[in-house]
């Protein structure tokens, strides 16, 4: 890199033509993600408080099953926009959604209040920030996108902090309505700040139009693409251990919640406001001072390798010692890897591929695959409740999955190799074209 071009930033690796294009990704990530996290302890003690821990599973798995319902309406729509009118569309039909449950909550609290909140949170936020880093891949050219995602990235881990924070202080006055309309308000700013999208890649040859193919939507570009199917089956198995750990969490929490009454929420809403804002301050400090130097030294593809290895370094710690706190605190330290160096990591997987892959492709992998890694852990908890697993049987079934997760993380990472050689010379035009680039 010249140094004349380089930015005086010690945690960070960024060009001063690098600069516009992140902070307006970098801000309206910000907002989509603070207001996120206003909703999440919201979710959670809306569930929760009426509902129990294996309801909360069965919700992630009705998830799954709505997003395959879902690809051939998202196909049609990305056949006809792509880039930021896709995104503004897509976040339209959500804002929608999300002012109907403000009069429903207002009507009283009930399980299936709680189970459809859940249900369309986890729908919301698949989506919508798989629409976010479809459209950052598409405006950035690899080079630039591997200089510029971590700045984003942190950006993220900052409006969730900051979300997480505010939920815990503020949900005693809000209460579920007010975080509601709040939210709104920030999803609806977000929306104020311009991106603009741009084709870095050529469009894939062009194929006769077949129903299985507008009925698959996306999945089609996965059965097809060697990278494609091993970041699906990576996603799916990080969602699966991430989630089953949730489970564990959740039930240790309501048992240690009061028994009932406006007191169980609040201390579920509060427990979760503290145990967000440490897993965003984590994640924030990763973000801003770790993941940058991976993907220096080691690169994308090294960076895949990292997460799965230490969770199941952790989940075989808590197979010899099987205690609440230490879930608690590996807990937050996973969670913190998954959403700074996982997150970051995933989504630069797609920066060499084609603008189809990135928007249909992608979005199947974040929605659907996420969700079916929900509907496994489903399956699972089903499983195990019926056979009566307790805790130390479900640590070594997590760290079963995170040496499965490990061996895919290889292939993943050999499958990225080769697509990011293939567009090297073009990636290497386009990075020293856009250089001069002003904020």
């Amino acid at each position: 890199m010249n140094r004349r071009d380089a930015l005086p930033l010690p945690f960070l690796v960024l060009r001063r033509g690098d600069l516009g294009p992140a902070l307006r990704l970098s801000a309206r990530l910000f907002l989509v993600l603070l207001a996120y996290y206003l909703l999440k302890p919201t979710r959670e003690s809306l569930l929760l408080a009426t509902g129990s821990a294996e309801l909360r599973s069965y919700a992630v798995g009705t998830q799954a099953l709505l997003l395959l319902l879902s690809l051939p309406l998202y196909r049609w729509a990305a056949e006809r926009s792509r880039g930021e009118r896709l995104y503004r569309r897509v976040s339209f039909f959500f804002l929608c959604q999300l002012g109907l449950f403000v009069p429903w909550i207002a009507l009283g609290d009930s399980a299936w209040l709680g189970f459809a909140f859940f249900v369309w949170l986890g729908l919301f936020g698949v989506t919508q920030l798989a629409q976010f880093w479809a459209l950052a891949t598409d405006s950035l050219p690899p080079r630039r996108g591997e200089r510029a995602l971590p700045l984003i990235a942190a950006a993220g881990s900052l409006g969730a902090l900051a979300g997480s924070q505010a939920a815990a202080l503020a949900y005693p006055r809000l209460q579920a309505e007010g975080s509601l309309l709040l939210a709104i308000l920030l999803l609806l700013a977000s929306l104020a700040i311009p991106i603009r999208g741009r084709t870095r890649r050529p469009a894939r040859p062009g194929q006769a139009p077949s129903p299985w193919r507008t009925w698959l939507g996306g999945l089609h570009l996965v059965f097809e693409d060697r990278l494609l199917r091993a970041i699906a089956l990576f996603i799916l198995l990080l969602n699966l251990v991430n989630t089953t750990g949730e489970y564990l969490l959740a039930g240790m929490v309501q048992a240690a919640a009061p028994p009932s009454g406006p007191e169980r929420a609040a201390f579920i809403a509060r427990f979760y406001g503290h145990f967000f804002f440490w897993v965003n301050l984590l994640a924030l400090g990763l973000q801003l001072f770790v993941v940058a130097r991976i993907y220096r030294r080691i690169g994308v593809a090294g960076a895949v390798l990292c997460l799965p290895l230490l969770i199941l370094a952790g989940y075989l710690l808590l197979l010899i010692l099987p205690l609440f706190s230490l879930l608690r605190w590996f807990k937050v330290v996973e969670n913190a890897l998954d959403y700074s160096l996982a997150t970051t990591t995933r989504h630069a997987l797609f920066l060499p591929l084609d603008r189809e892959s990135k928007y249909e492709g992608k979005t199947t992998i974040d929605t659907l695959f996420w969700r079916l890694g929900d509907l496994a852990h489903a399956l699972l908890i089903f499983m195990g409740s019926t056979l009566g697993l307790g805790y130390a049987s479900f640590f070594g079934i997590n760290a079963a999955l995170a040496t499965l997760w490990a061996v895919i993380a290889v292939g993943v990472a050999r499958a990225y190799r080769r697509s990011r050689e293939a567009v090297a010379w073009e990636d290497s035009r386009l990075d020293s074209m856009l250089t001069t680039e002003l904020l």
